[in-house]
């Protein structure tokens, strides 16, 4: 059996380490080795995507000053109309969250073997003063209470707790424990999972990656995953002496309209 495992592993131009004869029984174990072998992740990122919950405004900074041209200034003075909010969606584009970020990760299995998620932790994290700019405040879109994973990248030593969102108030989470100290996920072949995770800043302009530590049979290793070829990243509120530090500002006002109007920055109450 050895010969012919072997004349397969050649005849495949793959290389890969001594299998031992009590493996070969395995042949999960085995074809999980050519997957190695041809360079084939065991956990495949099929996407990720940004998502709002019950208590996240769509508040986002754009540290390059962009402003609203007059004629999309006008459609978004009537929050209700068809235009408004495709305006604020493209703005928000390129705009980095502030405070409050959730992402889902779309997970899947890639191996015969099940994989065992044992931790998820921030890497690569830079940490910088809020970004300023320009600020958008607009009401929420909507969105669920649910449970999820938290990331405070305030903290020293960041770590992945679970979080629980309890209403649909703007900021009403709760933390818990070490996130996989209270779950268990596993990625059989071909199996999705979603996993829903936030980051929270009140202090910097964080951006960073996630480091996914897993088991596969008796082997412990990592992937690293990012925000489709980007950091993911979240700011704080840019403040100077309890007032807002942007150049603009826009948000919500009742005037001729209920809309999205330009704000004087010193009448915003987010500082106090």
């Amino acid at each position: 059996m050895t010969t012919v495992v072997t004349a397969v592993l050649i005849a495949a131009g793959l290389v890969v380490r001594d299998i031992a004869a009590s493996e070969l029984i395995n042949k999960d174990a085995v074809a999980d080795q050519i997957r190695t072998a041809e360079g084939k992740p065991a956990i495949q990122v099929v996407r990720v995507e940004r998502f709002k919950l019950l208590d996240e405004n769509q508040v986002f900074a754009r540290p390059d000053g962009y402003t609203l041209s007059g004629s999309d200034e006008n459609r978004v003075a009537d929050l209700f109309s068809d235009h408004a909010i495709d305006v604020i969606d493209r703005a928000e584009t390129v705009g980095v969250p502030v405070e409050i970020a959730t992402w889902r990760l779309y997970l899947r299995g890639n191996r015969n073997q099940s994989v065992r998620i044992l931790d998820i932790r921030p890497v690569n994290l830079h940490r910088n003063p809020p970004a300023g700019g320009t600020l958008f405040d607009v009401p929420p879109q909507g969105g669920e209470q649910t449970e999820l994973m938290g990331i405070d990248v305030d903290t020293p030593q960041p770590v992945a707790r679970s979080m629980h969102v309890t209403s649909g108030r703007v900021g009403t989470y709760v933390y818990g424990g070490p996130y996989f100290a209270e779950k268990t996920i596993k990625l059989s072949d071909r199996e999705d999972q979603i996993i829903m995770f936030r980051a929270v800043t009140r202090k910097y302009d964080a951006s960073f990656s996630l480091e996914i530590d897993y088991q596969l049979g008796d082997q412990k290793l990592t992937t690293t995953v990012d925000n489709n070829g980007q950091p993911f990243r979240v700011t704080g509120l840019a403040c100077r002496n309890g007032r807002l530090d942007y150049a603009h500002y826009y948000s919500l006002q009742s005037g001729k309209t209920y809309g999205i109007y330009p704000t004087n920055p010193d009448d915003g109450d987010f500082c106090k």
